[in-house]
């Protein structure tokens, strides 16, 4: 993979399962929501939740609760507000990406679709206050993703013009990717392998790898 020849002036992520490992505590009051409305059955057994995983908060809750959807929401919150944080863990090297990033003046964001409220309670409990310029969660813009408006409204917090082709955002569910699309943004892929040319990368250790590897190129142009 061949560095990129300019740095980045903005990167935006995504966050569950992007920077922190959220997706068994997120299964967990799931059940427990389920269990609680006598919901809970043979279904729900492995990792059930991977499919849900990204998606919009409306879609998870339609197909999993139906008509008593308003419901599930209330219960699940009240358990969520009182477990996360205690359950959220940065994903490996997360810390020390968003910090290279920074030192090196990129404005960095995080476009959710999980509560804006959630994510701003876990960012402080971690610390990472001071990375971030904006934060877009579910429910914020006029959709959530794939749709472009969470990363437009996040362009348009940090000050940017949504025009720069300098912005990258980073995802690991195709619903980061199809937003990323939707707003003719350059894409970060998190798994295995990419599709269409993308950059993809196995964790947040690569990433920062590649994008030091990058700023090297760029300095040794300079001279």
């Amino acid at each position: 993979m061949q560095p990129l020849p300019f740095i980045p002036s903005a990167v935006f992520f995504d966050w569950d399962g992007t920077l922190v490992d959220s997706y068994p505590f997120l299964q967990k009051a799931h059940e427990h929501t389920l269990k609680t409305m006598g919901l809970y059955d043979g279904r729900h057994t492995g990792n059930w939740f991977f499919p849900y995983f990204g998606q919009p908060r409306a879609v998870i809750y339609e197909d999993l609760y139906g008509p008593r959807a308003a419901e599930a929401q209330k219960l699940f919150e009240v358990y969520f507000l009182e477990n996360h944080c205690a359950h959220i863990e940065p994903l490996p090297g997360a810390g020390t990406l968003l910090e290279g990033l920074r030192r090196q003046g990129i404005v960095l964001g995080v476009v959710s679709n999980k509560r804006r409220m959630f994510v701003q309670r876990e960012i402080d409990h971690l610390g990472w206050g001071e990375f971030f310029a904006c934060l877009v969660g579910g429910g914020d813009a006029a959709a959530d993703k794939p749709d472009a408006a969470p990363l437009f409204m996040a362009m348009d917090m940090a000050g940017l013009n949504r025009a720069n082709s300098g912005l990258f955002y980073v995802g690991d569910t195709d619903a980061d990717r199809g937003c990323a699309a939707h707003a003719g943004m350059p894409f970060l892929f998190f798994g295995k392998e990419g599709i269409g040319g993308e950059l993809f990368f196995g964790n947040c250790r690569d990433l920062s790898d590649f994008l030091l590897q990058s700023a090297v190129k760029k300095s040794n142009k300079s001279l």
